[in-house]
């Protein structure tokens, strides 16, 4: 049987309300206005999920437009080109490597210009000059304003690009802290030195 969706949004239980209600995104109440929320952020998942018989420029703006944006062919430029793709825009995206897709992932997330942006092993099979490039265009996404959240195992790259710094095992954060304080904290050591010592410790 198919059961017709809901036509309102159910309110959360009381249990869930004092959960509920502190979820912002950009200010918005993610619960109450959900729509205005989403529209807010963006993902980039770890595992591929774009139209293999799409071209790269269609898949932009078929994702730019989801979200009711006006078409604008310069950011599609613009974005493209800063993620080293924009000679590719013709091409399909079956036709893309494994890297090549990846970037076009986070091309993608960004047409709804997200002030939040989650990026899920985002270098994970990206070449070390396209991983350099794509580096670059996060700093200067995080200069004009935008928040990111990084997942990774490369734990040397959190060390070098981020500015907090969350361990998580076993599906829950075990610690969160400013990279500087804990930096400062253990002194002389590198990041994953800091880990296996708290996780040390901790046994």
């Amino acid at each position: 049987m198919i059961r017709r969706p809901p036509r309102s949004t159910p309110k959360p239980s009381s249990a869930a309300s004092d959960v509920y209600k502190r979820q912002l995104v950009d200010g918005v109440d993610a619960w109450k206005n959900y729509r205005e929320a989403r529209s807010r952020l963006a993902l980039v998942p770890q595992e591929i999920a774009l139209d293999p018989f799409s071209t790269v420029y269609q898949t932009v703006r078929f994702a730019r437009g989801y979200f009711g944006k006006r078409n604008n062919p310069e950011f599609f430029e613009k974005t493209l080109k800063d993620l080293s793709l924009w000679d590719k825009k013709d091409r399909k995206v079956l036709t893309l490597s494994g890297g090549m897709k990846r970037r076009m992932s986070i091309a993608k997330a960004l047409m709804n210009e997200p002030k939040l942006l989650f990026l899920d092993e985002p270098t994970a099979g990206v070449d070390v000059e396209l991983r350099r490039s794509m580096w670059e265009m996060v700093h200067e996404l995080r200069k004009n304003g935008m928040t990111i959240v990084l997942t990774t195992h490369y734990l040397e790259e959190a060390e070098r690009h981020a500015d907090r710094i969350a361990f998580i095992s076993g599906g829950s954060i075990k610690m969160i802290e400013d990279k500087e304080k804990l930096m400062n904290r253990f002194e002389g050591m590198n990041l994953e030195e800091i880990f296996f010592k708290l996780f040390d410790e901790s046994e």
